[in-house]
């Protein structure tokens, strides 16, 4: 696990070196202390927090935020609205039952609170720009949150959100709308299934309306990757083309094993432009595989496989080993496990894939957010790229890749390794007082191509839930991206992009947790 002692010595699975670094478990950061706990960040962002089974934190969050959650959830659910009695800098909510560990039908009660949160939310002028993860065993999920135009973030009819769910269950759950919108919102969602799976049933699902699939396609093997994956992209299609509704957001909502992404889709505010999207998905299998693949029923644009192809074999230093296209899809397998790797080719993973966002975004193409689409660990992040129609090529821009790794440590790569020696001393100076509450560097180095930053008492890994631990990984988090957008750096992706496993006697936890992808133009759309 990580960085071995130099005696082998181990305690429950894990190294003596770690053992020192996992204390903040018991006693969290000695001396932190926030002394403007409801104050956004200088570049106006604050973080809610789902944690543990039954809670809600708020990080430098204003009251408005405070009242978007009380406003969003039954005042029957909460049992406790308090500044935390642990924590100086956290708001805290406890909710009286365990909705992050939901089973069964009240997983929809769930989903209803986190589009009623997001909505809320939206009301009070604030909009998520992302949905990370920051714990290895514990449900730690940081929603980054920054104000928003409300003029422009209106949207002429409510959200709804799609589930997946077990291995075949595919969710939609959606706010009270006329019989008339109900029905177009389940015919596109049926359209886009049939055209590359098989439905077996639909029924009534404690007020969502399921569609249960023929099969497992949202198991962790499988033998029909590409057709299972373009369900999504079929579902992505109608629901635009039908229905007028477009990917807005993927969160992540339960601490259960095998858990899947629950996606919120929106009508884009009036005057966008009314275009319809094409969609690329890509996949990274097994550990040495990207593959891409259209929408069912369309082909894959050549020239883009061609332009990919360039990049994957320039930027690879272990170089493909075989490429080609098969079913409509076309993939690289490349040499050198690049899904498994540990070591300085990790950082070479996460510049490969900055150059691969640098080509995409170039030809017109946007991210859509991150997707687990089969809720095994470690899995490593579907991709679904929307092209409008009106999309220009644009000239490549560099990137910047702020990644985490083991227990306790911050990478800085870029697609333009002259960006590292301009970047490190500012967001070095950000994570030490008086910007940070408490000297959060312990060691600074280079690893590779990149600048490594181990930070002290391991915010990534820690031996107890709890407020304590929270802060300190959402204090990180949340200060990594305002230094970023203080430079002029907006976050643009977050990718999941390994599937090394580390085990204690008892537990498996994914080795490293997500890479963030920055770049100097528009950043991801806050909603």
């Amino acid at each position: 696990m990580g960085n071995s002692s130099p005696v082998g010595v181990s305690i429950f699975g894990i190294d003596t070196r770690q053992l020192n670094q996992l204390r903040i478990g018991f006693g969290g950061v000695k001396g932190f202390h926030d002394p403007q706990p409801n104050t956004p960040t200088s570049q106006g962002f604050s973080a809610l927090v789902l944690a543990h089974n039954s809670r809600i934190y708020a990080y430098k969050c204003p009251e408005e935020v405070l009242e978007a959650v009380r406003k969003a959830i039954d005042r029957g659910l909460i049992k406790r609205d308090r500044k935390c009695s642990k924590v100086d800098g956290l708001h805290e909510f406890e909710l009286s039952s365990w909705i992050w560990a939901a089973h069964g039908k009240a997983t929809v009660d769930v989903r209803r609170y986190a589009m009623k949160i997001v909505e809320s939310l939206r009301e009070a002028g604030w909009g998520i720009v992302d949905d990370i993860d920051m714990s290895r065993p514990f449900f730690v999920q940081t929603w980054i949150l920054k104000r928003i135009d409300q003029m422009a973030a209106r949207s002429p009819r409510r959200d709804i959100l799609i589930g997946l769910h077990d291995k075949n269950d595919l969710r939609i759950v959606m706010e009270e709308q006329d019989a008339n919108r109900q029905y177009d919102i389940q015919e596109a969602v049926r359209q886009g299934i049939v055209n590359s799976w098989q439905i077996t049933s639909e029924t009534d699902y404690s007020g969502a309306y399921q569609f249960q699939l023929a099969g497992s396609p949202f198991s962790a093997g499988g033998d029909r990757p590409v057709e299972a994956r373009q369900i999504l992209l079929g579902i992505l299609t109608e629901l635009e083309r039908q229905a007028g509704y477009r990917l807005d957001r993927s969160l992540s909502l339960s601490m259960n094993h095998g858990a899947k992404s629950s996606l919120l889709f929106r009508v884009p505010p009036p005057g966008t432009p009314a275009d319809r999207g094409s969609y690329v998905g890509m996949h990274l299998d097994d550990n040495d595989i990207i593959r891409i693949f259209p929408t069912p029923g369309e082909f894959l644009d050549s020239f883009v496989q061609q332009e990919l192809s360039a990049v994957i074999g320039r930027s690879w230093l272990h170089g493909v080993r075989q490429e080609g296209g098969k079913d409509n899809a076309y993939e690289w397998r490349l040499n050198g496990s690049p899904w498994g790797v540990q070591g300085e080719d990790s950082v070479e993973v996460r510049i490969m894939m900055g150059k691969i966002l640098q080509k995409m975004w170039s030809l017109g193409f946007e991210l859509m957010p991150k997707i687990d689409y089969t809720g095994r660990l470690a899995e490593t992040s579907f991709m679904v790229f929307r092209k409008s129609s009106g999309a220009m090529r644009v000239l490549e821009e560099p990137i910047v890749c702020v990644s985490f790794y083991d227990i306790d440590e911050v990478r800085i790569s870029s697609t333009d390794d002259s960006l590292i020696a301009e970047l490190q001393p500012r967001i070095r100076m950000a994570l030490c007082p008086p910007e940070f509450p408490v000297e959060a560097v312990q060691d600074l180095s280079m690893f590779g191509r990149s600048a490594q930053l181990k930070l002290v008492k391991s915010p990534f890994h820690t031996w107890t839930p709890g407020p304590k631990t929270t802060v300190y990984a959402t204090a990180v988090l949340l200060t990594l991206v305002n230094v970023m957008a203080e430079l002029g750096w907006q976050l643009r992706a977050s990718l999941d992009l390994s599937r090394l496993c580390v085990a204690t006697d008892s537990e498996w936890y994914r080795l490293d947790l997500s890479t963030l992808y920055f770049t100097r133009g528009k950043g991801r759309e806050e909603s």
